[in-house]
This record gives structure tokens, C-alpha cells and sequence, in this order.
């Protein structure tokens, strides 16, 4: 268990991650708007003209929102995990939590995508084929991985491919912790470990599972494990914040030359982003308070990744029917008003639906725990 004293520092630590979520949401919202006004942009017309949004591997890095992203969640786990470890609390409980957390608003939004394909399906049938074969939807409903129609391991909805990582992490750490209390980054590393090589070297290797077992962006999960166990033993300071925030970010830049980066990842991304999440949680135990747009957009971080995507689609759509209107003006200007508008619209999301349904589900479960705790004293104290 963590003392009083860890347990507010711990609580501040966390109001911090809550910005660096939304600083990974944006990172890979302005990728997503840069892509769709210089590489999707319809060929029949004009690009508008990009300067700020120029440089493709500069902004590419926006990608690694998602390993910001991976990072926190494994901090986030280690730093809910004491009532599980001193059986406080079952396992199971974990478990559910996050499926509360995650498949409310995942599985609205994989609806909301396989509704507009049928529409779009049913005006324009001399596309193609229905989008969606019954086979994609039971698996993307179910966090099984298939290959898109592009060949590429994503689900129907094409940015929930992270949740699929995510719901693997929380699987085996709540096996974790239903068999070992006292340690869990050696467990994990060699359940992760294991996992990696058996994807590796068996014989489904053009398999979409052996496909997403193997990346090793997954060991990202391990870096915030390791990061929060050290942050709940006191081993991260205030000192030296800006120092780190300044070297994770310069080893961001450092790797632009190079792209996105393929197996090596985890190292030429996951170290960099680890060195933020530090930092972050430094500056924040240095007393420093974070402005609530911040947090705000922190706190609809998930809604922002998850309908983002249709937002730029939809909106950048109306642009280019008004393309003769906006002859001239700048291609940055369009990604800077995509950008806002999928964050904006994100934001009404969470607080209209996500925050609603989290809340809901949330209390029911709790009050269903608590009856039943209640009806097994009662039962115990019958016999």
C-alpha cells in the first residue's frame, strides 16, 4: 500500500498525465490533418499550398502520440494497482473497470463508422463492394486482429488498433495480479518476452495475430510500469524537470531524419517519450498548476482519438466542395482549422456521451459490488 504522504503526491503526478494525454491526442490529430490535406486530398483538385506543414517526417512524429499514450498506461496501471495487490480488491475487478472504460465509447464509435460506410455503400454502389464483411465486424466488436482491406492489422475502426494493445496489456497484467502480488514488471516482462518471440518464430508468421503479437511497440506498456513503480517509491523528484523535458524532446527532433521508425521503436520512440512522462511528472512536483483548457482536453483525450478521424474526413469533405472559394488560401490554414475542429468536437463528445456513460456504468458497477459484498456478510453471518 502507499502511505498518505505518496498518496497525494501520486494524486498530482496524475492530474499532470491528464495534459500529456491531451498533448498525445493533438500530436496525432495534426498528423491525421496534415495527411488529409496533403496526401488524401482529392486528385482532381489543387493541394492547397502547405509550408508550415511541410516537412512529412516532422510531422509524422506526431505518431508518437501513441506511444505517449501506451506510456501512461502502463504508469496508470501500476498506480491503481495497490488495492489489487493487497486483495482489497479481486483481479477481476481490474479487469472489468477497463472494459468499463474503454468499450462504451469504442464500440459506439466502430457503430457510428460501419453506419456511414453502409450509407455511403448503398448511394454509391458502383464503388464496390459493402466495406465491411460480417467477419471484420465480429472481430472488431471482439478485439481479434484482421487485416483491412489496405493489408494493414487495424479494425474497422482504423485507429482503434491501439485499443487492441491496450486491452492485450490489461489482460495479462490482470493475470499479473490475480497470481503475483508482490512483483509485476519481471512477470510482465516475461509474458511480454514469451509473447514476442512465440509470435516471431512460429509458423503463422503472415497471420494478422502473429502480425500484432510481434511489434514490439508493446514493450512501451513496460517503460510506464517500470516508470510508475519508481514514482510510487519516491525515486522521481522535482529536480532536474526541465532538463529532462529538454532532452526527451531534443531526442524526438533527433529522430525525424529518420521516419517512422519499424521494430525499433519502442527505443527510438518509447525512450524519448518516457523522458517526457517523467518530466511531466517532475514539473508537476515542482508546484507547478496546469491551466484547465489543459486539463480539459486531457480528460477528453480518448474522445478526441477516437472520432477524430471522421471529424477531419467530414469536415476536410466540405472544404473541398467549397474548393473554388478557397482557391489560394493556405494548405496550414486548413490543417490548423482541422486540427480545432476534431479537438472541439472531441471535447462536446466527451462531455456529451463519454463522460455520461463512464459515470453511469461506473456507479452501477460499484453499487452492484456492494450488494453483493453486503449479501455475502449476510449469507456468512447466517452460518
Amino acid at each position: 500500500m502507499i502511505d498518505t504522504a505518496t498518496s497525494q503526491k501520486t494524486s498530482r503526478g496524475v492530474l499532470s498525465l491528464q495534459v500529456l494525454r491531451g498533448v498525445a491526442a493533438v500530436l496525432v490529430v495534426v498528423v491525421h490533418s496534415e495527411v488529409s490535406v496533403t496526401i488524401q486530398w482529392p486528385s482532381q483538385l489543387a493541394k492547397p499550398p502547405v509550408w508550415l506543414f511541410s516537412s512529412e517526417n516532422l510531422i509524422g512524429l506526431g505518431a508518437a502520440g501513441v506511444d505517449i499514450f501506451f506510456l501512461i498506461s502502463g504508469f496508470i496501471m501500476v498506480y491503481v494497482s495497490p488495492p489489487y495487490r493487497s486483495n482489497q480488491k479481486p483481479s477481476s475487478d481490474f479487469l472489468i473497470r477497463r472494459l468499463i472504460r474503454i468499450y462504451p465509447m469504442y464500440a459506439l464509435t466502430t457503430i457510428g463508422t460501419i453506419l456511414v460506410g453502409i450509407v455511403h455503400f448503398y448511394r454509391h454502389p458502383e464503388l464496390g463492394p459493402h466495406p465491411f464483411s460480417t467477419e471484420r465486424i465480429i472481430a472488431s466488436f471482439s478485439f481479434v486482429p484482421t487485416f483491412s482491406e489496405n493489408g494493414l492489422v487495424q479494425p474497422i475502426l482504423t485507429q482503434g488498433w491501439t485499443l487492441f494493445y491496450e486491452m492485450f496489456f490489461y489482460a495479462c497484467f490482470a493475470v499479473v495480479l490475480k497470481f503475483s502480488k508482490r512483483h509485476l514488471l519481471v512477470p510482465l516482462v516475461a509474458v511480454f518476452g514469451a509473447v514476442l518471440i512465440l509470435a516471431r518464430v512460429s509458423g503463422m508468421k503472415n497471420s494478422a495475430l502473429s502480425g500484432f503479437l510481434s511489434d514490439t511497440i508493446m514493450i512501451e506498456f513496460l517503460f510506464g510500469c517500470g516508470i510508475g513503480l519508481l514514482f510510487q517509491r519516491n525515486a522521481i523528484t522535482s529536480r532536474y524537470s526541465l532538463a529532462v523535458l529538454v532532452l526527451g524532446i531534443a531526442l524526438f527532433v533527433a529522430s525525424v531524419p529518420f521516419g517512422m521508425p519499424s521494430d525499433y521503436r519502442f527505443l527510438v520512440w518509447g525512450l524519448p517519450a518516457s523522458l517526457l512522462l517523467v518530466s511531466i511528472l517532475k514539473i508537476e512536483l515542482a508546484g507547478f498548476s496546469w491551466p484547465r483548457p489543459l486539463l480539459l482536453i486531457g480528460d477528453a483525450s480518448y474522445s478526441i482519438y477516437l472520432v477524430h478521424v471522421f471529424v477531419i474526413s467530414q469536415f476536410r469533405g466540405i472544404l473541398t466542395d467549397k474548393a473554388p472559394q478557397l482557391a489560394g488560401v493556405s494548405g496550414d490554414v486548413v490543417i490548423l482549422t482541422l486540427v480545432i475542429l476534431a479537438v472541439a468536437f472531441g471535447v462536446l463528445i466527451y462531455q456529451g456521451i463519454e463522460k455520461p456513460i463512464n459515470s453511469l456504468l461506473s456507479d452501477e458497477y460499484s453499487e452492484f459490488r456492494r450488494r453483493r459484498s453486503l449479501r455475502f456478510q449476510i449469507v456468512k453471518a447466517d452460518q
